[in-house]
């Protein structure tokens, strides 16, 4: 790698920590560099202070849901893609997640649809 190129940096964000480090240890296998987060407004935060490319994040967590969290991320990382993660999908979710430019994968799904989400939004 030359000076000029970088890691593809993507940020996992759930109020599980088991899913954070096991995505997180699954990505950097893959090549991506991984901050980690555990609620949307530690994600917030992160994705102020650190250049991010995609971010993963769940919906339903405390202090702050993954839809809050994405709309507060646009303002500091308005390039960074975003694929929120879910159990409970509903069609109002999906379209005000769209509407934000984001991906919505339905829990539980396959790792490799995750990853062909992310190389492509890389």
């Amino acid at each position: 790698m030359n000076s000029v190129e970088r890691h593809k940096v993507v940020l996992v964000v759930d109020d599980d920590r088991d899913i954070v480090d096991t995505l997180c240890d699954i990505l950097e296998l893959r090549g991506w560099d991984t901050l980690r987060a555990y609620d949307g407004l530690e994600a917030v935060s992160v994705a102020s202070r650190h250049s991010v490319d995609c971010i993963v994040m769940d919906v339903r967590m405390p202090r702050l849901t993954g839809v809050e969290a994405l709309q507060s991320i646009r303002t500091v990382a308005p390039n960074a893609r975003v694929i929120l993660m879910t159990a409970f999908a509903s069609h109002d979710l999906a379209a005000r997640a769209e509407l934000e430019g984001a991906k919505v994968l339905v829990k539980p799904f396959e790792p490799s649809l995750l990853f062909s989400y992310l190389e492509r939004a890389a």
